[in-house]
């Protein structure tokens, strides 16, 4: 998510003009999203905050949760996953059960 962030970008959907301003928090380790909706001379803000998580907190909360993780995939076709894949898929199965 972070290596393809767009800072900003802008479109027209239904004459409507809209606005999405984009950075991630490194404190917080949060993407903040700014949407700000445009039209007949009127704007509209909302915002959005997304928590990004590492491999190894999903890994660790699943866990604390009584899963196991089976497998991990950067992509729905299956692509190993790193840091700059789209995705990350996990599957697993409660922990002590046959999978």
């Amino acid at each position: 998510v972070i290596a393809g962030l767009i800072p900003e970008s802008e479109r027209e959907r239904n004459g409507v003009r809209i606005l999405e301003r984009r950075a991630v928090n490194s404190k917080t380790r949060r993407v903040e999203k700014t949407i700000t909706l445009c039209c007949q001379g009127r704007e509209e803000c909302f915002h959005e905050s997304v928590r990004l998580y590492s491999l190894d907190e999903m890994r660790g909360m699943l866990d604390a949760a009584g899963l196991t993780v089976d497998g991990v995939a950067g992509s729905p076709s299956g692509e190993e996953y790193s840091e700059s894949t789209p995705r990350m898929i996990l599957w697993g199965r409660k922990s002590g059960e046959w999978g």
